[in-house]
């Protein structure tokens, strides 16, 4: 989403946050018995797989410098919950990504997972081929004790060996990846989009397999989710922060977006979406729209993402030819900007402006609960001239509505001329009796979502 992914270029401002972070990992490591957990905390869509993508990042860079800075490595777990043992899952890819450790240690633990695995019929085969279990032999296994059922068959000593197996890799993965200090940074990302029974099951193979000091793991989680997930496991009755207390030393929530974050991204956006060099040309002056977007945006609280889908549907409908360049009506742009970013992110108050069934009070207040006054009163007078049908005598008395708001002081003396009459310019000569100019964007908008 923020390629370049590095804290060079950093849209979220999260590089001290990650410093930090990674500074508490490092002591607090010291204090874990076996690997420290911690966990990542934030609402989907609000930037916590990029973070992760710009921590790695920036942990690689500085290892060319600084050759005992940990290893670090994204396991996306969501990739493979189709599986039914996370524990494959996590080797095949811990064994890929860290080559820290020498062959004959990583040989090792392959060796001892391969013992292992055979214990695990059921696991995929393109899982269990990567870490060096045998399908064939697994599958030979199974069909022997099937026509063994009726002979005599010590469950007892299967179960030992298959404990001196566990045994055997959880010693082979403390050789390989122990130690006194931080070795490896596995970072854990889209835990809580897996199956509620396969996410329960990662956060108990990552405690009792993978509890080796010497590890660090991020878990990147979105905390009511995942807490949907063991509920609906457990009962709605489990009391869940101490639940995964059991798993978790220490719980971090991602920082929400600076001003100067939403100002970032809103830039890189208006560069990425609206205007593209050679593909699209837009009818909106980039140059302006920025500034207000940052700052509605940030009223709303919009995540990185809906930010993101904000802006596709803004650069599809203000697209128009060389010759139209940026001649959009100032309000007609501001409005596209309005309703793009609340169809994503207040969909309903989105809805009613474009049916023609908002309440102009409400709309008004809501502005105010988002924004400063100043800021309030600007957007809803854009809102308010936008939702106009037409100029005949049923329309609502703008001075009331303002007053009513505490836009305009109740002693002041109204004057349309002086308080709407640049809005109205700014939408141009667009009135019809049928539809409002904001339930025309959003016939617009609705079409261009589309795609």
């Amino acid at each position: 989403m923020l390629s370049p992914n590095t804290f060079d270029h950093d849209k979220l401002a999260l590089k001290s946050f990650c410093e930090k972070l990674e500074q508490f990992a490092m002591i607090d490591h010291d204090f874990a018995e076996g690997s420290l957990v911690v966990a990542l905390t934030s609402p989907f869509g609000t930037g916590k797989s990029t973070f992760l993508r710009m921590w790695r990042n920036d942990l690689d860079r500085r290892r060319i410098v600084k050759p005992d800075t940990p290893e670090a490595v994204i396991l996306n777990a969501w990739e493979l919950d189709y599986c039914e043992d996370p524990l494959f899952a996590i080797l095949a890819k811990l064994i890929k990504a860290i080559p820290q450790a020498d062959e004959g240690k990583m040989a090792a633990v392959r060796e001892a997972a391969a013992d292992f695995g055979n214990f695990a019929i059921s696991i995929a085969n393109d899982i269990s081929s990567k870490v060096g279990v045998d399908p064939i032999k697994a599958g030979e296994y199974a069909k022997k004790k099937k026509l063994d059922r009726y002979q005599k068959v010590d469950f007892l000593k299967l179960f030992e060996e298959r404990c001196d197996a566990y045994d055997r890799l959880k010693e082979a993965l403390k050789k390989a990846f122990g130690g006194d200090s931080p070795k490896a940074f596995i970072m854990v990302d889209e835990l809580d989009r897996c199956r509620p029974d396969y996410a329960i099951s990662y956060l108990e193979t990552i405690k009792h397999v993978f509890d080796i000091h010497g590890l660090v793991f991020v878990l990147s989680i979105d905390y009511d989710h995942l807490q949907s997930s063991a509920k609906s496991l457990f009962g709605h009755e489990l009391a869940f922060p101490e639940y995964l207390r059991k798993f978790v030393q220490r719980t971090f929530k991602l920082p929400a977006i600076t001003t100067e974050g939403y100002e970032k991204l809103s830039n890189f956006y208006v560069e990425r979406f609206i205007e593209i060099v050679g593909k699209r040309v837009s009818l909106i002056q980039t140059e302006s729209v920025a500034k207000r977007i940052k700052e509605l945006a940030a009223g709303l609280r919009m995540t990185p993402r809906q930010l993101q889908e904000s802006f596709r549907i803004i650069g599809h409908v203000a697209s128009g030819d060389e010759e139209r360049r940026g001649k959009l009506y100032w309000c007609i742009s501001t409005g596209v900007v309005l309703m793009s970013l609340l169809k994503v992110s207040r969909p309903q108050v989105y809805d009613s402006i474009g049916t023609g069934s908002e309440d102009h009070v409400t709309v008004g207040e809501m502005l105010k609960s988002l924004l400063p006054k100043r800021s309030a009163d600007w957007w809803f007078r854009i809102y308010f001239t936008g939702s106009i049908r037409s100029e005949s005598s049923t329309a609502p008395d703008p001075e009331s509505i303002l007053k009513k708001l505490g836009f305009i002081d109740q002693g002041v003396e109204y004057s349309g001329r002086t308080e709407l009459r640049e809005f109205y310019q700014g939408w141009g000569d667009w009135y019809s009796e049928s539809k409002s100019r904001l339930m025309e964007l959003h016939q617009k908008i609705e079409t261009a979502a589309s795609f």
